[in-house]
């Protein structure tokens, strides 16, 4: 474990650029206010990832907010990985700052896969923020998959040795797993990630 560890420091260190400012998205419920959301992205998506979710959620009660997080959207660094750090920073301070405007509101944090990840850092890192709960869609979590640390080798030495190399990711615009907006979006959408580098998958 020492060796991962050491590995991923020299990966994730390869190049952490400063990303733009958040811009953040917000959709509004039409009636009372039930409670607030802060959506986090997957890998690779950005804040239109809710474009379905989040209407629906304000038709129910809730403000939710999303922005891209950093490495991603209008946010992205060349598709390098901005580090841990910064994606855990910049969703605690949304999170401050949805719980300043909206004080004595319930606020979730919700996330869906990297997003789930960092969204679970949040709260065990973040104690004092006030958050009532998590909705996790499908996070990053690794527990439980088979040969996960032969994996986590041989992701990262790949990270070290060719850290500019970049994977294709294909996008069906016909995926029966997705709403058929979404899937089209995914697959046409220049601001979702197409190629990820080695470097940012181990990240």
């Amino acid at each position: 474990m020492n060796l991962l560890v050491m590995m991923f420091s020299v990966a994730g260190c390869a190049s952490q650029p400063a990303p733009p400012p958040m811009a953040m998205q917000q959709w509004t419920p039409p009636g009372d206010m039930r409670g607030v959301i802060v959506a986090l992205h997957s890998f690779g998506d950005y804040r239109a990832a809710f474009n379905l979710a989040a209407p629906a959620l304000a038709r129910r009660g809730y403000r939710v907010y999303a922005f891209d997080q950093a490495g991603f959207g209008t946010r992205n660094l060349n598709d390098r990985w901005a580090g841990e750090e910064r994606l855990v920073d910049d969703a605690a301070r949304a999170v401050a700052d949805a719980a300043r405007q909206h004080p004595g509101q319930p606020l979730y944090l919700l996330g869906e896969s990297l997003g789930g990840a960092v969204a679970i850092l949040v709260a065990h890192r973040h104690p004092e923020l006030p958050i009532r709960g998590l909705i996790l869609a499908a996070p990053a979590v690794r527990e439980g998959i088979r040969l996960r640390y032969g994996w986590n080798v041989l992701i990262a030495s790949a990270a070290i040795l060719a850290p500019g190399y970049r994977l294709t990711v294909n996008r069906a615009p016909d995926d029966p797993l997705l709403a058929p907006e979404a899937a089209r979006r995914l697959a046409d959408d220049p601001r979702v990630m197409r190629r990820v580098r080695m470097d940012s998958y181990w990240g």
